[in-house]
């Protein structure tokens, strides 16, 4: 990875001096004055997020905090498309939450970050170069969000489907699609078992191991409701309530306890983050990896 972030840096600066610097070279060639008017690498957007530390409250502009939340997802393997097209995703969540406003809490947002000081600390001498592989993949896509109808989209993601993602009941841009590649994640599957006690502990109640069963799947396999005792729950509720991996899971009744078996890693909504980083492995660019998980959507300028 250390080669490729070094190659892509490169490009990014050579381009981005380019075209700064062709105006100020031509206009000089031509009138023997120079452009008055400059176009900046990284540009300070008006809208900022608010970021609660223990030592007070900073505020930083939009661009700046999705490196941030880019910088807790990035591994060795991310390709450059995909961070990209996560950019795109991020600026569309952080704008569809702020509506009108200019200045949003990252409280709000409830997406995990690594401040300058984190990555700094994760990264050591590796920093810089990390900081601008992520910040010249947030500046090549500017201001980029996904509408469906003119309106911004809810971009749903999940990190790891079960080899499909799922139709959404209420929004029409996410639709089921297959998601092959992820069946070889690490992290694919993975197995719990729970006790009756924790059970009982996260549904207030007092149940045996055969007061859990799964009453219906969605067509690509992932929970939609559960019955514990006499009350229903949501395959996403039941899941965070235990602390599973994935809406996609399977059970198997045990003495004094639940084998759960899950495939994936999330709800199975919206893109994959594993199924999009292979698209871009395979040379999709950024467009065509949003295009495909969300479905008769637009991708321009805010």
């Amino acid at each position: 990875m250390r080669e490729r972030i070094k190659e892509i840096i490169i490009r990014y600066f050579v381009i981005a001096f380019i075209s700064i610097a062709f105006p100020y070279i031509f206009t000089a060639i031509v009138t023997g004055r120079v452009a008055s008017d400059k176009k900046e690498v990284f540009n300070n957007f008006s809208k900022k997020v608010m970021v609660e530390f223990e030592t007070g409250i900073v505020t930083i502009d939009v661009n700046e905090y999705i490196e941030w939340v880019l910088a807790y997802r990035i591994n060795d393997f991310s390709e450059y498309e995909m961070l990209k097209a996560q950019s795109v995703l991020i600026r569309t969540y952080i704008y569809k939450t702020m509506g009108d406003t200019n200045l949003i809490n990252a409280n709000e947002l409830k997406l995990e970050y690594l401040s300058d000081a984190k990555q700094k600390e994760l990264w050591g001498d590796e920093y810089i170069n990390v900081y601008n592989y992520i910040l010249c993949a947030i500046n090549e896509v500017e201001e980029k969000c996904v509408y469906y109808n003119e309106d911004l989209i809810y971009p749903y993601f999940h990190f790891v489907s079960n080899g499909k993602t799922r139709n959404s009941q209420k929004e029409e841009y996410v639709k089921s699609v297959d998601s092959g590649e992820d069946i070889l994640a690490t992290d694919f599957v993975s197995v719990k078992n729970v006790s009756i006690e924790e059970v009982n502990a996260a549904f207030s109640g007092t149940f045996t191991a055969n007061d859990v069963e799964i009453l219906k799947r969605c067509d690509a396999d992932y929970v939609y409701s559960v019955r514990v005792g006499t009350k229903i729950y949501s395959g996403e509720d039941f899941a965070k309530n235990l602390g599973l991996a994935s809406s996609c899971f399977y059970i198997e009744a045990q003495e004094n306890a639940i084998k759960v078996t899950c495939k994936g890693k999330g709800h199975g909504f919206g893109m994959s983050l594993y199924g999009a980083n292979k698209m871009a492995a395979a040379g999709k660019t950024f467009e065509e990896i949003i295009s495909y998980y969300y479905r008769n959507i637009q991708i321009k300028s805010e």
